[in-house]
């Protein structure tokens, strides 16, 4: 009998501290939720404000500056530059979260948000460059999400000759399945029906995944002068 009651409290012992691990583990869950929904996405959401005024601010300058002033052309090409590798910070933190996270709900609505801020910069990029005869490489690299193993790896090399090149090569990478109209519109401009797709210098469209150093090679036969192309 002493058995009996001694066994029934272990197991009443052991029920309780079952039940007070998944009221932490879902008390823990709901925090973590609204520390995401209250405190990290409104955080992404200001620093992703704040660019996009960079950008219109930039955007700006350029309509009312004189064609080729030299200080306000100085001035956007700092601005450009600076800007770049800002939106690749925050558009890394941002699908990186998306992407890892059992909260991604949270952030659909920031990299739809996202995805239109780095089209603006594309737009202002190549309007900076015909302005000021500005000598950089500008590339738009559509890709789908789902049903491309390869584009995740050009985005990264893409990347890594913007580096390389010293950001004269603007890469804004694009996930072509983000649901807006500003990609459905470039898709139709530029009659994009199959995936990686490179946009270079506004004007150009080339198909299909490339390494490293046929990605350079493409670029150099648009953008010969610059100096990663010597």
């Amino acid at each position: 009998m002493e058995n009996k009651k001694s066994q029934l409290k272990k197991n009443k012992t052991k029920l309780l501290l079952a039940a007070l691990a998944i009221t932490f583990a879902i008390s823990t869950a709901f925090a973590l939720g609204y520390i995401i929904a209250n405190v990290k996405v409104p955080l992404l959401q200001s620093q992703l404000s704040s660019y996009e005024q960079s950008i219109q601010s930039l955007s700006v300058l350029s309509n009312i500056g004189t064609s080729n002033s030299t200080l306000s052309c100085s001035f956007m090409e700092g601005g450009l530059s600076s800007l770049d590798q800002e939106l690749q910070n925050l558009n890394s933190e941002i699908t990186s979260a998306d992407t890892n996270s059992l909260y991604s709900s949270y952030y659909s609505n920031l990299i739809k948000q996202l995805t239109y801020t780095r089209i603006n910069y594309w737009l202002l990029a190549q309007r900076i460059k015909t302005q000021c005869g500005y000598q950089i490489a500008n590339v738009l690299m559509l890709y789908p999400q789902n049903g491309c193993s390869n584009c995740g790896t050009e985005g990264s090399e893409l990347y890594y000759l913007e580096q390389k090149s010293n950001y004269t090569i603007i890469a804004t990478v694009i996930d072509a399945d983000i649901n807006i109209s500003q990609v459905e519109t470039i898709d139709r401009i530029y009659n994009v029906t199959t995936y990686p797709t490179l946009i270079i210098n506004e004007n150009n469209t080339y198909v299909g995944y490339e390494n490293t150093q046929q990605l350079q090679k493409t670029i150099c036969e648009y953008s010969p002068k610059l100096d990663i192309c010597s």
